[in-house]
């Protein structure tokens, strides 16, 4: 019963014209969408790859330089873009690639994607991901509307459930049939990920996005299924098939995201920045000899070393007060920077607390998680750059304190020396770390994939023509 159902149904789309130019436009382009990704990804990779080898030389060619002049030389540290950007590129475009590393100054993220956009190349956003989240449902969604309010209309239905053994045999046959649709959507997802994975943590990450959307789709196909069947005619199935994309794939998703915005609202630039700058205020000034926190610094670093004036000390004292700027900035810089972020991530939360009202706000956040490429990825990136300018710029003050001497004239050291500063190497994040935050969003999609079926079984078992 189960194999006869599932050929019926997949004979009948194949003979609909309008399905048929439908799935293959969707399919179309989704399959552009995806090359035009994995070519910019591509293209990107190797970007990154060479600037960071020029990034290399630039610094081990600057010849030879005060430790200071060399901290403000300083250099660019830059995040690869993860292997599933192709599929699902998240946040990545819009938080910048790259941060500077240069002494007393905390720079930000650069390079952004979105910024170097013009209007004609606003297409190369509409990710394979995109495709899947906002035209796929909808093909999907009308797909089953047509196939069930069609057979209640020509009164096939009846025949069907008089012929079957029971409903449920019925709702398995049509649902397989569904999957098979949908199998066609994921496979090119699924091929284009796993020819990007560079890794098994990435190939099992593409696993888990593969059945993210496989459950998202269906959830799609039963909700049709049941409007189909709780519709008088096909016109009043697709209006309703119509109305629920636009509420649960537009209006909600559009609603939380101004709802979190409220809630948790992000502070302005000029505010942030001022903050930020009060906060660097209260720290010591490296540049100032009155200074009170240097006084300070200075009185306890004499007595440190018994010493009653500067000039005697064994070290450099003016390596020794800028290290300890560095260090009060590091602590400026994570503070107001975990609260922006930490900002972000519960306006994130608050999205995805919708995912009981639209399937799209629990499949978004596992998507770009599992593709590296959420706001936990960035801010992962963005502590890994502070990590590596306190050594960075801390390797350097210790060499004005240690290696350079106040009284001698010229206060260099050799080009030898800057091959000793270790590269930087961007943080890789686990499978495990990418689902444990998102454990709750994967089990709404399996909630919204088994409710819409179980409705449709719930529906045929009480049917009346």
């Amino acid at each position: 019963m189960i194999p006869r159902v599932v050929a019926h149904e997949l004979r009948a789309s194949w003979r609909d014209g309008t399905t048929v130019v439908s799935w293959l436009a969707v399919l179309t382009m989704l399959a552009l969408s995806l090359a035009v990704h994995s070519r910019r990804h591509a293209h990107a990779v190797a970007d990154h790859a060479r600037q960071r080898e020029e990034l290399r030389q630039e610094w081990l060619g600057q010849g030879e330089s005060s430790p200071h002049s060399a901290g403000h030389f300083g250099t660019f540290v830059h995040r690869v873009p993860p292997p599933l950007a192709a599929i699902d590129p998240g946040v990545d475009p819009f938080v910048g690639s790259s941060v500077r590393i240069e002494a007393h100054v905390q720079h930000d993220f650069k390079f952004r994607a979105a910024a170097d956009e013009g209007a004609s190349r606003s297409f190369g956003f509409l990710s394979p991901a995109l495709v899947l989240q906002l035209l796929a449902p909808l093909l999907v969604l009308l797909g089953a509307a047509l196939r069930f309010g069609g057979e209640r209309e020509r009164g096939t239905l009846g025949l069907l459930l008089f012929s079957a053994p029971s409903p449920g045999r019925l709702v398995a046959g049509k649902a397989l049939a569904s999957a098979s649709a949908i199998l066609a959507l994921v496979t090119p997802l699924a091929l284009g990920g796993w020819m990007a994975a560079d890794s098994a943590n990435e190939r099992a990450a593409l696993g888990w996005m593969t059945v993210a959307y496989a459950l998202y789709l269906g959830a799609f196909a039963g909700l049709g299924a049941w409007l189909g069947l709780a519709s008088r005619d096909q016109s009043r199935a697709l209006l309703g098939a119509v109305v629920l994309w636009v509420a649960t794939c537009l209006l909600v998703p559009r609603l939380a995201s101004e709802f979190a915005s409220q809630r948790h609202p992000l502070p302005s630039r000029a505010e942030f920045e001022a903050s930020v700058e009060a906060g660097h205020a209260e720290g010591i000034d490296g540049h100032n000899p009155e200074d009170a926190r240097r006084k300070e610094l200075e009185s306890k670093v004499l007595a440190q070393y018994g010493m009653s004036e500067l000039k005697d000390l064994p070290v450099n004292f003016g390596g020794i007060v800028m290290q300890a700027e560095e260090e009060h900035r590091a602590k400026v810089h994570e503070r107001e920077f975990g609260e922006l972020w930490s900002t972000l991530a519960a306006q994130e939360s608050t999205v995805a607390g919708f995912s009981l009202v639209s399937p799209l706000c629990a499949l978004r956040p596992v998507s770009m998680a599992l593709a590296g490429t959420d706001v936990p990825a960035a801010l992962d990136f963005a502590r890994a750059a502070a990590d590596y300018r306190i050594e960075f710029i801390g390797f350097l003050n210790d060499l004005e304190a240690h290696e350079i001497d106040e009284k001698k004239r010229p206060k260099r050291v050799g080009t030898e020396t800057w091959s000793r500063v270790a590269e930087f190497e961007p943080p890789d994040r686990p499978l495990a770390e990418r689902l444990a935050p998102n454990r709750t969003s994967l089990v709404a999609l399996f909630a919204w994939c088994a409710a819409a079926w179980l409705a449709v079984a719930s529906r045929l078992k009480r049917w009346t023509p």
